[in-house]
């Protein structure tokens, strides 16, 4: 089964952001534009309802890890901005989402997304709804998500090196959980 790497980039308060997703097909022979669907019309949708409408989406790049062949840059087809309104939070403030790692010799992962506003947090808390959008994409992403017309579905994961290893393993986590506090980017590097 193939992995895909998935690079999703957008636009919020002037600054170009880019989120990093690995995906691993569990059922069918997907390809970069199988992923790319996917990607669009199952993750997109539920991620960008809970950010801010000042998040603009510009590309998407999707990579066999597999094969350097299969790969392809897309524009957003499906949602191409948030849906949240109200006062913008700085870039640097974060929805997270933390993945269970599945062996006791690496790490967890996480994944945490810029654009919310104002009205989403309280303090160092998400709102009961942003936190109810994230578990519903936390749901897709660990459980799988097809794409309906070359019927091929895909789980998150996320690379990690085992204690004592020189080389990252790709690992699937044993559950994607989203997280009610607020948290932080330290830095945003450019692309």
């Amino acid at each position: 089964m193939a992995i895909f790497e998935v690079i999703s980039r957008y636009t919020y308060l002037g600054e170009s952001i880019q989120n990093n997703w690995y995906f691993e097909e569990t059922d069918g022979n997907g390809t970069a534009v199988t992923m790319d669907d996917a990607f669009q019309f199952n993750i997109i949708p539920v991620l960008f309802s809970a950010l801010s409408d000042s998040l603009v989406g510009s590309t998407i790049l999707v990579k066999n890890m597999e094969n350097p062949l299969d790969f392809g840059e897309f524009g957003y087809r499906t949602v191409s901005t948030g849906s949240q309104t109200g006062n913008e939070e700085p870039s640097t403030i974060t929805a997270r989402l933390r993945f269970s790692r599945p062996r006791s010799d690496i790490k967890g992962g996480r994944k945490s997304f810029s654009g919310l506003t104002e009205g989403q947090v309280s303090g160092n808390t998400l709102s009961s709804p942003t936190v109810a959008i994230l578990a519903t994409l936390s749901d897709l992403l660990h459980l799988g998500f097809t794409d309906q017309a070359a019927n091929v579905t895909y789980k998150v994961g996320y690379y990690a090196k085992p204690k004592g290893q020189t080389d990252k393993i790709f690992v699937r986590p044993l559950a994607v959980i989203p997280r009610g506090l607020v948290g932080t980017q330290n830095s945003r590097k450019p692309f």
